[in-house]
């Protein structure tokens, strides 16, 4: 395992490891975003919305893949509502 920027750990994995895990963060992307859209104040362009937030994972680099930033997301709104 190496690290990256000495913080962030970073396991070296193989091709159909990388693929798979691909597969499964496009999966839960598109699960996520189906149940957050919805929820969106109406002013938001989902789309826009998401764009910007795959932008940000893709130029900062943290421990958590965007699916999970989404859920985070998804877990503020819907606490907003009760």
């Amino acid at each position: 395992m190496t690290h990256l920027n000495d913080t962030v750990p970073v396991e070296t994995i193989g091709f159909f490891a990388r693929a798979k895990n691909t597969i499964c963060e496009i999966v839960d992307l598109c699960s996520v975003q189906w149940r957050i859209q919805p929820l969106l104040p109406k002013n938001v362009v989902a789309m826009q919305f998401f764009a910007r937030i795959s932008e940000i994972g893709r130029k900062v680099r943290v421990a958590h893949n965007p699916s999970h930033a989404l859920e985070f997301i998804y877990d503020m709104l819907t606490v907003s509502q009760s």
